[in-house]
């Protein structure tokens, strides 16, 4: 008996070690986004700073 409740963990870790994978690269990918939302802001942000700095310097 406890052979095969030992099997069936074994069975069940390997099961959440293949789960675990793909999570891990949904949140890489995740983080990726995040990474990338937030260059955009700053390059929004840098942009009107820019708008800005321009407007003062020309008018």
């Amino acid at each position: 008996m406890n052979d095969e409740t030992g099997a069936a963990n074994d069975e069940i870790k390997t099961l959440n070690d293949e789960i675990a994978q793909p999570n891990d690269e949904i949140i890489a990918v995740n983080d990726e986004i995040k990474r990338r939302i937030v260059d955009s802001e700053d390059a929004r942000q840098g942009k009107a700073l820019l708008q800005v700095a321009l407007q003062e310097r020309f008018s």
